[in-house]
């Protein structure tokens, strides 16, 4: 028997890296341009054979406004130029630090501990794989197309940029699920395929009224369409967050062929049963006009949910989840505006994003009954119309009107949110003999509201909270909020 025996692997924490690149560009009279490159990247995380990627990259560009058959309209077009890019990227971050991701691992604790011969007082020390190797793991690669076009208008007051992008996402590093007989219940692979798309646009306009007061706007805006286009697993889907939003909850979350990536997977419910009426009626439409067809059994009564029959049936199990939200934003955009007059300045910046949803859920389930709620428990349901969401209360929130993961925690979180406030004045305009260049006191406020409809803290909430599953996105279990803060400072150049 031993005791107290330390085991320690090296160099488990070192990698090597080296990257090469190389670039040539051609400029004929600033008016056509063009950039060419290819980058190569090695990295000891990856088996021999795989460690190496790749990359090129090309780029064009017609500055349009020195052409000659442009000179009509150079009294209001400064600038217009049409460029576009091809390129590739390689990633290997998402691999969270596993160096040697390729190889499998050996595991040593107290809990692998083992006694021989029924000797209870002493124990050997005992190992476990805790990695399934993989060496086939190589480089993820982003490849994105990009056309645009950048303008200026008169004067320069008035800027324009414009851009379409389509972005795919190969070899996309993720853990699928094998085989309960390999003892692991996932592997490292390059098993996906993500197609992003979409446009952006930004305006900028300076301008000046008399010689003293001087403004500007600028505004940008984004729109961005997202889908798993390819999954290379059996199941052709993989699914994530299990037991992350509350214990017993489950998975919540679907990395699947046809759908945005990390989607919201649950089942759909019409509200709370609200008396013995709608429960027939309920039973009727959905369970095949028998109880224990619901998701509840034969118990089921007023106050539990209507989890709806999606396929049609007659039963309410499983093949009922569907998709329930996208935790990625359609639309975002940003406002700044500014203006300077007679050594004041000003400038206020806002965000907004669009389109998404948060799951959220500040309760932890089925294993205490200490935990504080929220006030939402007053809109928990507690007699016929008291409630159109959620179901009557019931101890430490068990059973599957709660632990089911359904639409009553699927919430929009669009918002918009004025970031950064900041007003100052430069003294050296009043202090005509001041000896620095800049003698500015300012006020600045971060972070001052946000509007939206998200009854939770904070409704950004991009964060995944599963280094093993980057793409669990948009869950809120009592995410920190960002806070609100108010700045005096002063500003001095020598």
């Amino acid at each position: 028997a031993s005791n107290g025996m330390n085991v320690y692997g090296d160099p488990y924490g070192d990698s090597r890296g080296v990257s090469y690149f190389g670039r040539v560009n051609y400029d004929y009279n600033e008016t056509y341009m063009l950039t060419a490159i290819i980058r190569a990247d090695g990295t000891s995380t990856f088996a021999p054979g795989h460690r190496w990627g790749y990359f090129p990259s090309f780029s064009a560009g017609w500055v349009v406004s020195n052409e000659k058959f442009m000179q009509g309209v150079q009294d209001w077009m400064d600038y217009f130029k049409i460029r576009a890019s091809w390129g590739q990227n390689g990633n290997k971050n998402l691999l969270n630090g596993s160096n040697f991701a390729y190889q499998a691992t050996f595991e040593y604790g107290t809990r692998y501990n083992y006694s021989f011969d029924n000797n209870k007082d002493g124990y050997t020390v005992g190992a476990a794989p805790s990695r399934l190797a993989n060496d086939e793991l190589t480089w993820e690669t982003s490849e994105q197309t990009d056309l645009g076009f950048d303008a200026r208008f008169f004067r320069q007051r008035l800027n324009v940029n414009f851009d379409w992008y389509y972005k795919k996402t190969k070899d996309l590093l993720v853990q699928v699920p094998v085989a309960a007989t390999s003892g692991f219940s996932n592997q490292w692979k390059n098993a996906g395929t993500v197609r992003n798309t979409g446009v952006e646009l930004a305006l900028d306009w300076q301008d000046k009224i008399g010689g003293d007061f001087s403004y500007g706007v600028n505004y940008n805006v984004a729109f961005n369409s997202n889908k798993v286009t390819e999954v290379n697993s059996q199941r052709k889907y993989m699914e994530g967050g299990n037991d992350l939003l509350a214990q017993g909850a489950g998975i919540i979350a679907r990395f699947e062929e046809g759908h945005p990536i990390g989607y919201f997977y649950g089942y759909k419910t019409a509200g709370p049963i609200q008396n013995d009426a709608d429960l027939q009626a309920y039973i009727a439409e959905n369970c095949n006009g028998d109880a224990a067809n619901s998701l509840q059994g034969k118990g089921l009564k007023a106050g539990d949910l209507k989890f709806q029959d999606v396929n049609g049936d007659g039963k309410i199990n499983s093949e009922d989840k569907t998709e329930l939200g996208d935790p990625n934003p359609n639309v975002t955009m940003g406002l700044t505006l500014s203006a300077a007059y007679r050594g004041f300045d000003f400038a206020v910046t806002g965000y907004a994003a669009l389109g998404q949803q948060v799951a959220r859920s500040y309760r932890k389930f089925t294993d205490g009954e200490q935990e504080n709620y929220t006030s939402e428990v007053y809109s928990y349901w507690n007699g016929e119309g008291t409630s159109d969401k959620y179901p009557l209360l019931a101890r430490m929130n068990e059973g599957v009107n709660w632990q089911a993961m359904s639409d009553i925690y699927i919430e929009d979180a669009g918002y918009f949110r004025l970031q950064n406030l900041t007003l100052g004045y430069d003294f050296k305009h009043l202090w005509k003999a001041c000896p620095f260049q800049q003698l500015r006191l300012y006020f600045a406020a971060q972070n001052l509201f946000t509007i939206t409809d998200y009854k939770g803290m904070d409704p950004e909430n991009g964060m995944a909270l599963n280094g093993s599953e980057p793409w669990v996105t948009g869950v809120d279990v009592g995410n920190y909020p960002q806070p609100r803060t108010f700045m005096f400072g002063v500003n001095v150049k020598f």
